[in-house]
């Protein structure tokens, strides 16, 4: 059997006693196979189905030492995240409870607490836990999906919630269609969540990629089934390519562009002869691409042919990468953002140059006047419509201060999942922080909220505050809290507007190019 890693341990089995433990990154076993069942590590903390003394199993979740922190006798969720999982059974209490428990145990977001006679859900959210349904954990972003049965509707519904419990969005379409989530990507990641449409007749299935708020951000082109999608994760996503291109993986970013194009296949045939009779023998070669986490993807090449009278298959292991980034592995990688081929394997048979956009004609005169002033770093100035992430906006926002004051800034602030130099220094000055559990999410996509929160506590390390403000938009409240303020700040400076129809779409993805004018006219406010 084989696991990932993750949080820098992987579950590995005893053939000899039947039971689960962990290893560290080393391949150290640092905690004995002594488990059930046991699951990957997320927030810190595993779960894993225990035995008791009496052998009986209980739910509990360890941490790195294997020291059980919390045990759990209902239906819970397989993963901690943003410091919560879902669980409905009996709380220690008496009361049934459905809803979110913290890492105490406790309540922290509830649906229902009371008699478990009174627990319908037709009058409450459900929760889905363990089911090929969906997942209601949290995702890293924060949200979670919650089926919605309200009302006895009989076909099915979801609502998207954060961490405060409040309503997001909801994944919902018009009967006799009906929403229904995939089974290969049941969580939301990047803020995207791929759903299948489903129509009344067999094939009356479409793919869409909707956002938190349950708004469509793109439609599937091509595929049989409009299942073909993976989960979005550094900002990209798997998918199975068209007809035309015999349903080879493609890669695809939070827009629907094409970032990586199909990848080829290829069969060569050589002729010989036995007896009177002429055969041929093939030379074939797959592709197979896992999904996408932390910006790299494994790429499988499988080779298959004649070697001596045998027809053996030979496979390869690649790295593609998505965003700048290093690799000190021995592996070939393919680096989408700058179109090159490093390492020591041998190069797949893949494009040695994606399509890199230019600027949108709206942007191109800002971008390039953005460009020589100085602010946006040359590791930035290619795929300016894709949707930037977390690091890379802290990428700009020090190219911007250490422009602007002339000083390189020293302060850092350190994070479990990142060495960015320039998360490290934003960080120091405070102008972003981490999402919990000493975690920055570095290739996390930036939403928009997020972009007006960093600008504003910028402008302030700057030394130039901007006036404070409410918002004025029509969809205010679906703005968090805590970039309400920020977020006015910026409609009245002038930093950043709206999407159109008096709307701001905190949620929404926020790009390479738009943050490149945010940030010019941060710098021009300075001038």
């Amino acid at each position: 059997m084989a696991f990932p890693f993750s949080e820098g341990m992987a579950v590995y089995y005893d053939d000899e006693t039947g039971l689960f433990g962990y290893m560290n990154d080393q391949g150290e076993r640092v905690i004995p196979a002594q488990f059930k069942q046991a699951n990957a590590f997320s927030d810190g903390l595993a779960k894993v189905t225990a035995f008791t003394e009496d052998g009986d199993t209980v739910y509990q979740f360890i941490d790195s030492t294997g020291t059980a922190v919390l045990t759990i006798n209902g239906a819970v969720g397989d993963r901690f995240n943003c410091g919560l999982v879902p669980y409905q059974g009996q709380l220690d209490g008496g009361d049934y409870f459905a809803g979110y428990l913290d890492k105490k145990g406790q309540p922290a977001i509830t649906l229902y607490r009371g008699e478990a006679s009174g627990y319908d859900e037709e009058e409450f959210l459900g929760l889905m836990l363990l089911t090929t349904e969906g997942d209601s954990c949290f995702s890293a972003d924060g949200h979670a999906i919650l089926r919605d049965a309200r009302g006895g509707r009989t076909y099915p519904a979801y609502v998207i919630i954060d961490t405060d419990g409040n309503q997001t969005g909801v994944l919902d379409a018009a009967p006799p269609a009906y929403v229904k989530l995939l089974y290969h990507s049941r969580s939301i990641h990047d803020s995207l969540l791929p759903v299948v449409s489903v129509g009344s007749g067999m094939f009356d299935r479409t793919e869409v990629i909707m956002d938190v708020q349950g708004n469509e951000v793109f439609r599937v082109d091509g595929g049989s089934y409009g299942e073909d999608y993976g989960p979005f994760d550094s900002g990209v996503s798997t998918r199975s390519g068209s007809d035309d291109e015999e349903d080879r993986p493609i890669v695809v970013d939070a827009r629907g562009n094409t970032v990586i194009p199909a990848l080829k296949d290829f069969v060569k045939t050589e002729a010989y002869y036995v007896g009177l009779g002429q055969y041929q023998r093939g030379y074939y070669v797959g592709c197979d691409l896992d999904h996408f986490h932390d910006g790299a993807s494994l790429m499988v090449m499988s080779r298959s042919g004649p070697s001596g009278g045998d027809f053996d298959q030979i496979k390869e292991y690649y790295v593609l990468e998505v965003h700048q980034g290093t690799y000190t592995g021995s592996g070939t990688v393919y680096n989408a953002a700058t179109g090159q081929v490093t390492g020591s394997g041998t190069a797949p048979s893949i494009p040695a140059d994606p399509s890199v956009d230019g600027p949108s004609s709206w942007a191109a005169e800002q971008v390039n006047t953005a460009i020589a002033a100085g602010i946006v770093p040359e590791s930035l100035q290619g795929k300016y419509t894709q949707a930037a992430t977390r690091a890379e906006f802290c990428a700009l926002a020090v190219e911007l201060y250490e422009t602007v004051t002339g000083m390189e800034i020293t302060q850092r602030t350190t994070f479990t999942d990142t060495t960015d130099e320039n998360v490290e220094k934003m960080a120091g000055l405070g102008v972003v922080t981490g999402v919990g559990e000493g975690r920055f999410s570095p290739d996390g996509t930036l939403t928009r909220e997020q972009a007006a929160t960093m600008l504003s506590r910028l402008a302030a390390a700057m030394g130039s505050p901007l006036t404070t403000q409410a918002p004025t938009f029509a969809d205010n409240t679906a703005i968090s809290s805590w970039a309400f303020d920020a977020v006015g700040q910026m409609q009245g400076s002038g930093i950043m507007g709206g999407v159109g129809d008096n709307a701001f779409d905190p949620q929404g993805t926020y790009s390479r190019e738009q943050s490149m004018l945010t940030m010019l006219r941060l710098y021009e406010s300075m001038s």
